[in-house]
């Protein structure tokens, strides 16, 4: 063994040899490098190139800020669920973007994103696997009269994105500036955040945990339960897990609604008025939350228990985040008086506890404070009359919200239930048509389509429908 080993080092003593030698396992070497660092993803290819490009970009993104700073004031105006809508221009084209305080990362939808740019795939590390994530180079996105260059945003192909916008403004972009959220004048001021700010001596300053971007503070519900908050202008009303606040409720909670989003809150949701809530030394009465009746056994680290401060609490404020000192200021405007978001939660949670004739009087009020809100107040409205049933002043108001937002399969879904039950099953199956042509999965349309089948006596349409419903809701199929 000894004499074969002292051979072939022997052989490696002429320079030519090691030279030859050195050269074939370099080239091994850089094969299985490369082979290593070439990922594919959704038949995509990553090459090291490529990766080291999307990486400087990503991290350019992440960490430099705008050296020329001016004090930027943008108009806002709302959409259909009472989410705020900034306008945009990406690569010189002029999109709505929602301001999204509670997102991490500027996200760009799909569809949006390949209409304008490349979309390519960054390879990413975390939580010990390898995933890909498709992102896309803005070469120039304009808020306002602030011009951001070269700026990399997430794409997501979030199936339950909001007509008419292009993506969310999350706080890897916000985070370079200071923000005021005016809700009574509808504006967003950009504000260079070396400079110091004044507030009214009613101003409420409360420190936050920057978590990935995102502002995370403390509150107190009803005295006793301390929670973290989200400081979440994405998100229409205050939200907390049932599990959370178990103790506080004063009886079970009925499902009334859905939701889904981005980051795991997603599921059922009913509505609770809580005797109290206290933000730092501001003490709100009777806040209103959607109460989250199932939870994913899903880690989110801090954000695991958090609540979520919504729109229906923000809005009594101008709103100021702070990213630099990592402070929140809460400047009252409408603190004591109801807004028309807050009224809009107070609905629902109203006719979420059979109150409905309160509900109805609580929904009038909101639709004649903000016009923008009025398809939430017709669909608020409507429900509550589809409860008492007053048929006909379903389908005016159900009709009034398609009007506005002629996309939504449920509220096709709503007028067809309305026109059935006042025995106009045909035009109740053109609605159901039209919803299902929006949403295809909608289980219970079927059913209901089955049904005004039936009436008409087609039978073997109603067959049809009721096992389509069948395969939707438990994978049965003949």
């Amino acid at each position: 063994m000894f004499k074969k080993s002292h051979y072939i080092f022997s052989i490696l003593n002429s320079p030519r040899r090691k030279l030859l030698f050195g050269i074939i396992v370099s080239g091994l070497i850089a094969c299985l490098f490369i082979k290593f660092i070439s990922f594919t993803f959704n038949s995509r290819t990553c090459s090291l190139i490529d990766m080291f490009r999307d990486y400087y970009a990503f991290y350019q993104d992440q960490y430099l800020k705008p050296l020329d700073y001016s004090l930027v004031t943008i108009p806002f105006h709302y959409d259909n669920s009472g989410l705020i809508l900034l306008p945009i221009q990406l690569n010189g084209r002029k999109t709505d973007f929602l301001l999204d305080t509670g997102c991490s990362q500027t996200i760009i939808w799909e569809n949006t994103a390949n209409s304008i740019t490349k979309v390519e795939c960054l390879p990413m590390y975390v939580d010990g696997v390898w995933s890909n994530a498709d992102i896309c180079n803005i070469e120039k996105m304009v808020i306002g009269g602030s011009t951001l260059s070269n700026i990399c945003l997430f794409v997501q192909p979030f199936s339950d994105a909001p007509d008419k916008t292009a993506g969310l403004l999350g706080g890897n972009i916000l985070k370079r500036f200071t923000l005021t959220i005016d809700y009574k004048a509808k504006q967003l001021s950009l504000i260079d955040p070396r400079k110091a700010l004044s507030f009214s001596s009613n101003a409420v300053v409360v420190p936050f945990k920057d978590y990935n971007n995102i502002p995370l503070i403390g509150i107190i519900l009803d005295r006793t339960e301390k929670l973290s908050a989200v400081v979440d202008t994405g998100a229409t009303f205050n939200t907390v897990f049932e599990s959370v606040v178990a103790k506080l409720l004063r009886g079970p909670i009925s499902a009334c609604d859905s939701v889904s989003g981005l980051q795991l809150r997603t599921g059922d949701i009913g509505f609770e008025c809580f005797k109290n809530l206290q933000v730092g030394s501001l003490k709100f009465p009777k806040p209103i939350f959607a109460v989250m009746l199932r939870k994913k056994n899903v880690s989110m680290g801090d954000l695991s228990d958090a609540a979520i401060l919504g729109n229906n609490f923000l809005s009594h404020f101008r709103v100021t985040i702070d990213y630099q000192h990592k402070v929140v200021v809460f400047d009252p405007i409408n603190h004591m008086v109801s807004t028309a978001a807050d009224l809009l939660a107070y609905g629902d949670y109203l006719g979420s506890h059979r109150h409905a004739q309160d509900a109805l009087a609580v929904y009038d009020r909101a639709l004649a404070l903000e016009p923008e809100l009025a398809i939430k107040g017709y669909l608020g409205r409507a429900d509550i009359k589809t409860q008492l049933k007053q048929y006909k002043g379903a389908v005016a108001d159900f009709t009034k919200a398609i009007v506005l937002d002629p996309y939504c399969s449920d509220t096709f879904k709503g007028r067809g239930y309305a026109y059935q039950q006042l025995g106009n099953d045909a035009d109740a199956i053109r609605d159901f048509d039209k919803a299902l042509s929006l949403d295809l999965e909608n289980t219970s349309v079927y059913d209901l389509r089955a049904q005004s089948y039936r009436k008409l006596g087609k039978e073997s349409l109603a067959l049809q429908d009721r096992q389509k419903a069948r395969e939707l809701t438990s994978g049965y199929k003949k």
